[in-house]
């Protein structure tokens, strides 16, 4: 295989990736070559080993007399991604801790104003690209490149996961009950969410709505319950 081959073949992967990333490509969807030869300006050759590749990373399923698929991911799959990007995205934050400087911080509050602005615009694909992003800019600031790749690859599989299961995240539910003020309610779905490792958790805690939970003891009980790095930047009262 040449090198110009390789380069192809990582480009259609890339763009099929993107698309999941995304969720512009939902669970079971077939992935047809020809038409994905059309779309990407390539031809099946490069199509078929791009997608033996996104096999691999267990994005994609190859059905025997069927052909390609957007790989469906079981309820035990789902816990078996999120408890991994647990225990890397933690490590990531201790790292982002240790080593941050002033121009990452600048770097986290403009991504955090896009992501604010795609809620308000409602644009849902941008808002999806921009969430599972965060994650991956907070791995960048690490600078830990292993960690980086695998969490890129948890977070595609997360999108399939969302996908599947619904944007009803617990975290996301905590949110809407802080925002109407129903601390109780939001202090429960919390525990929720820490209890089934939702990856979107440690994001949702930076957002604007728990601010008047800052001085109740659960929030600091919660807080330190979860593990977060002695330098974690969060408030405890």
């Amino acid at each position: 295989m040449t090198v110009t081959s390789h380069v192809e073949i990582d480009r259609v992967c890339n763009a099929i990736f993107q698309a999941i990333f995304e969720r512009r490509l939902e669970p079971n969807t077939r992935l047809v070559e020809t038409q994905l030869a059309k779309a990407l300006s390539s031809n099946r050759s490069n199509i078929r080993q791009a997608l033996l590749l996104l096999e691999q990373r267990k994005l994609v399923e190859i059905v025997p007399n069927k052909g390609a698929i957007v790989a469906e991911p079981s309820e035990k799959d789902a816990a078996e991604v999120f408890a991994a990007r647990l225990c890397i995205e933690l490590k990531v934050l201790d790292l982002v801790c240790e080593q941050r400087k002033a121009k990452d911080l600048k770097q986290l509050q403009t991504h955090l104003r896009k992501e604010k602005q795609a809620r308000q615009r409602k644009d849902r694909h941008r808002l999806i690209d921009l969430t599972g992003r965060f994650h991956l800019l907070l791995a960048e600031i690490a600078g830990n490149q292993v960690l980086l790749d695998f969490l890129s690859h948890l977070v595609a599989r997360s999108s399939l996961i969302l996908e599947k299961y619904g944007d009803k995240e617990p975290s996301n539910i905590a949110d809407l009950y802080a925002f109407r003020g129903d601390y109780d309610q939001s202090f429960k779905w919390l525990n929720k969410a820490f209890e089934i490792k939702d990856p979107v958790l440690v994001e949702a805690l930076t957002y604007p709505s728990f601010k008047p939970m800052y001085g109740d003891s659960r929030w600091s009980d919660f807080i330190k319950k979860i593990g977060l790095p002695k330098d974690h930047g969060y408030p405890l009262n």
